[in-house]
């Protein structure tokens, strides 16, 4: 498969080989049961584990609520460990991504992606890669660092619905202590859960013994991962509303549009199989499809002079964007490398659920449904990763930025 951009091949190295060729090819040739099976396997969320939160190191409350529209939305902030400052195991993980503070390879091509954004960046790129470094070698962490390396913020959107219940977008963890389920279950009982993406279903098993009777609302790829882990509740098979089949569509179409709920599943994005959501034509909710931004700047709604000033806790993911997001790195200087290599059968995409099409077919029904997304009514958007209000126009040129070179044609 050729994908309509000019893209760095993507390596997976054991000793000196890339072994990626070879997989994918592997993957494309075995039966899909198998591929499906080794999907499972290896995504699937594990029921007895969390990531460590901050009410775990400290005690203190993980949880910050803000009511974006009065009583209708609210937007929860969940404070976990970011893994790839703590473990080890984590961080020779992302070497598979091309981050590697011990690669002199990284090192120049992070400084090339740093470029791009001006001699200031430059400069901070060269402190962050000492920084990283000296994190990757560290054997123990004091009581502070462990603190500054409590980072990730995970975000939940909870939706009252006209009837006083709940819709939960990408649900995460559900507290006793600091009061924080009396207040979750105070606003309404949680009648629904929309997994936004495939990729966000750590916290699932959790949330379905809370709230077993919750309709679900997902993907075939989700769905999957839930049952590998026996998580699905009710003794379900299938989840309540699979939008890869048409009529579960249309059915969670139609109930959920009488609470003034509008879905767009970006059909095609093999990858995460995002799930987009408005609110009463006033709010978008979208997850995994924000990286850059239209400025050439941005990552994951942060702009250049915040991440400019951002400490040593933010070093991870300006390395991030400077190697991954930023020219030469990225064709576009906003889309990591690796999610152009999801879309290619010959690359990562033969290791999804769906292998993306050899015709560039996939390309093409992600950029239609992106068109179709984007021209639903709404005023501002919200995004589980960026955590900035968007402005309608923002959030369409944002997402053109990333996405415009799917099929050579303009989003907008």
């Amino acid at each position: 498969m050729v994908l309509p951009v000019n893209i760095e091949p993507m390596k997976i190295k054991v000793g000196p080989f890339n072994i990626l060729p070879a997989m994918a090819g592997a993957y494309k040739l075995m039966p899909v049961s198998w591929a499906h099976k080794a999907y499972v396997k290896q995504n699937a969320p594990d029921p007895s584990k969390f990531p460590r939160d901050l009410h775990d190191l400290t005690g203190e409350n993980p949880y910050t609520m803000e009511e974006v529209v009065p009583g209708r939305l609210w937007e929860v902030t969940y404070l976990t460990e970011n893994m790839a400052m703590t473990d080890k195991k984590t961080m020779d993980g992302m070497k598979v991504l091309g981050i590697d503070p011990t690669s002199e390879e990284f090192k120049e091509k992070a400084l090339a992606g740093a470029a791009s954004h001006g001699p200031e960046a430059e400069e901070l790129c060269k402190q962050d890669l000492v920084t990283a470094l000296e994190w990757y070698n560290k054997t123990s962490l004091t009581p502070e660092e462990e603190r500054l390396a409590f980072s990730d913020k995970n975000r939940m959107y909870v939706v009252r619905l006209s009837t006083g219940e709940l819709l939960l977008y990408n649900a995460i963890r559900v507290r006793e202590e600091h009061g924080f389920k009396a207040w979750l279950d105070g606003l309404g009982k949680v009648v629904w859960v929309v997994i936004g993406s495939c990729f966000h279903t750590s916290f699932l098993p959790h949330i379905f013994k809370l709230y077993p009777d919750a309709k679900i609302v997902g993907t075939t790829a989700a769905q999957e991962k839930l049952k590998g882990a026996q998580a699905l509740p009710r003794g379900l098979d299938t989840l309540d509303f699979n939008l890869d089949i048409p009529e579960h569509e249309t059915r969670a179409a139609s109930d959920l549009g009488g609470h003034g709920i509008k879905l767009a599943y970006i059909k095609g994005d093999v990858c995460t199989n995002a799930i987009c959501v408005t609110v009463d034509n006033k709010v978008m909710m979208s997850v995994d499809l924000m990286y850059g931004g239209a400025d050439g700047h941005k990552m994951f709604g942060i702009k250049r002079d915040e991440w400019m000033k951002g400490g040593v806790d933010m070093h991870g993911l300006r390395l991030f964007r400077f190697r991954l997001m930023s020219k030469p790195n990225s064709p576009n200087g906003a889309l990591p490398g690796y999610r152009f290599h999801m879309m290619d059968s010959d690359s990562l995409g033969a290791t999804m659920w769906e292998m993306p099409a050899s015709d560039s077919s996939s390309l093409k029904q992600m950029a239609k449904n992106l068109r179709k997304m984007l021209g639903m009514d709404f005023e501002m958007a919200l995004d589980i990763h960026c955590g900035a209000k968007m402005e309608r126009e923002e959030f369409r040129s944002d997402i053109e930025a990333n996405w415009g070179w799917l099929d050579g044609g303009a989003l907008l």
